[in-house]
């Protein structure tokens, strides 16, 4: 674009000169507030994260009330399968409902060889507790010692 377009009297005028004249002011490009909001955002979170502040969801608050007692574990079958009897207790304000169980399964060592899921479809009422008898668990390693179950998830009602 320094192309000559012509020249008069010694004085040259430049194809920039014609199409972008600088006597006129141009608008500057708008600056986004992106870059504010995510330096904002991001030291309010640490600053929460560091003092404590954390949001707890009702479903937290209520996993934290309730309990799972193992009673025992036996193997059945041919020792391929497992039974086991617990009570669950629930010390909350809410009735709950189809309980997932996780169920790790230990050697001698207390190594994990394996893990389990189970459904249980059953509600428990506030403040009350359920007792399972005998319930199918499923296959198992034919090493297993040990089982201990946690809830990884469940249902409010």
């Amino acid at each position: 674009m320094d192309e000559f377009l012509y020249q008069e009297n010694t004085q040259s005028i430049k194809t920039d000169d014609i199409f972008w004249p600088k006597h006129k002011e141009f608008k500057t490009k708008r600056k986004s507030h992106f870059p504010k909001f995510i330096v904002l955002f991001s030291t309010i979170s640490i600053s929460y994260y560091l003092w404590g502040f954390s949001p707890v969801t009702l479903k937290e608050q209520v996993k934290d009330s309730i309990t799972i007692e193992q009673k025992n574990y036996t193997k059945t079958g041919f020792d391929n399968y497992y039974q086991m009897s617990l009570i669950i207790k629930n010390n909350s304000n809410y009735e709950i409902e189809n309980i997932k169980l996780k169920c790790n399964h230990y050697a001698y060592n207390d190594i994990q060889i394996g893990k389990n899921f189970r459904k249980i479809s059953t509600t428990i009422k506030s403040e009350s507790q359920k007792n399972f008898n005998n319930l199918a668990m499923g296959l198992h390693h034919s090493k297993t010692k040990n089982v201990k179950c946690e809830i990884i998830d469940f249902m409010i009602n």
